[in-house]
């Protein structure tokens, strides 16, 4: 039987000291040639006389120790505004209810069928935090304590989490091109970790 996880359930069992004890093992077996990734496509059209484009973004790969294959599907509208004087690449939350569209699908490698359809909003946004803070504890100096950000959005967030597992952050500086929010964040921030 097929499990279906929304984001809200997904956020109820994954931790982040999960999240970078499972990622950090996929990657030592993926640099030991024992799992299997598969380079992101992204597929864009163009959406004639609008400012906006459709991209369809797919990514899989497999970890044997788990014994599964994961595809990931992201089905988004985007577009290219300028802020703060550069263009850049936003996604439009255009599915009923402002949603985002993506889903991961699990695999059993010994069987084939299908073990789970999960939303992937909230494992992405843990997976690139992990991802950084994994590189962090391999590249940075043992004695690293200060954090830099460019962005105060959701990945910043998650970013911060997984560094506050892997140093012993005493500072974060953060830029955002939107002050309001840039002090948002540090106020939210400085409130959950004390510094």
């Amino acid at each position: 039987m097929t499990l279906i996880l929304n984001n809200g359930e997904i956020e109820k069992v994954l931790t982040m000291d999960d999240c970078l004890e499972v990622l950090e093992e996929a990657f030592k077996d993926l640099g030991r040639g024992a799992a299997v990734n598969q380079i992101r496509v992204h597929t864009y059209v163009s959406m004639e006389q609008s400012a906006i484009s459709y991209r369809l973004k797919t990514m899989n790969g497999a970890v044997p120790r788990y014994g599964v294959m994961a595809l990931r599907i992201a089905s988004d509208v985007v577009h290219f505004p300028k802020v703060a004087g550069l263009i850049r690449q936003e996604k439009v939350a255009a599915a009923p209810g402002k949603k985002f569209v993506g889903l991961v699908q699990l695999f059993s490698l010994e069987t084939g069928e299908p073990l789970a359809i999960l939303q992937d909003g909230y494992l992405q946004a843990m997976r690139v935090g992990a991802t950084s803070a994994l590189g962090a504890k391999y590249l940075a100096r043992k004695d690293a304590r200060v954090l830099g950000l460019f962005g105060s959005g959701l990945q910043a967030a998650n970013h911060i989490l997984a560094f506050s597992k892997v140093r012993n952050l005493e500072k974060v500086k953060v830029f955002s091109p939107n002050p309001e929010h840039r002090k948002k964040f540090a106020v939210e921030w400085r409130e959950k970790l004390g510094i």
